[in-house]
């Protein structure tokens, strides 16, 4: 948001407090203004231990998670977080998203994810049906492209592959 130099008027909420910190910081923000939703804040972890859910439908919500695990049983990835408290949090703003969600993972957590061990922790609630899912990550793991493509998401690894993101989050906003 910040590197295409324009200003976005919709409210932006987030729970990502070095977000904040960063665009408070810049000279020109992307935002005027950041929600936080009032939580308690664990100065260890930097995030919420608890939060109330945003008591609104959200249009896009960016969010992270602290790895994945193919279910074999369901047949579909699982985003998880590492504690129950991140999870629940979480779980709060994609269960509200109408739009699109983007949840941010790293390469390294989502090799550990379709390792033959993999770590699991509290599940994070998939988007509703129709909601676009977007993975942000910095690099692609092929083992995983497969079944989080067959699950819906669309992978951005590169500024080149948010072309067919914005696309298709253009098509939810023309009039039906």
């Amino acid at each position: 948001m910040c590197e295409a130099g324009r200003h976005y008027d919709q409210r932006f909420v987030t729970v990502n407090i070095p977000l904040a910190a960063e665009w408070c910081q810049r000279k020109d923000p992307p935002v005027s203004k950041i929600s936080i939703p009032g939580a308690v804040l664990d100065t260890q972890t930097f995030r919420f231990a608890t939060m109330p859910g945003p008591g609104w439908p959200l249009t896009i919500s960016i969010v992270g998670a602290d790895g994945c695990f193919y279910d074999e049983d369901k047949k579909e990835v699982v985003l998880y977080g590492n504690e129950e408290s991140v999870a629940t949090n979480t779980s709060l703003f994609v269960e509200n998203t109408r739009h699109s969600v983007l949840f941010c993972l790293t390469n390294s957590k989502i090799k550990m994810g379709f390792a033959p061990n993999p770590n699991t922790g509290p599940p994070i609630s998939p988007p509703k049906r129709g909601v676009i899912r977007v993975l942000v990550t910095d690099e692609r793991y092929e083992n995983s492209v497969k079944a989080f493509q067959k699950d819906g998401w669309m992978i951005v690894t590169e500024p080149a592959e948010w072309e067919p993101v914005l696309d298709k989050m253009k098509e939810g906003e023309a009039p039906r």
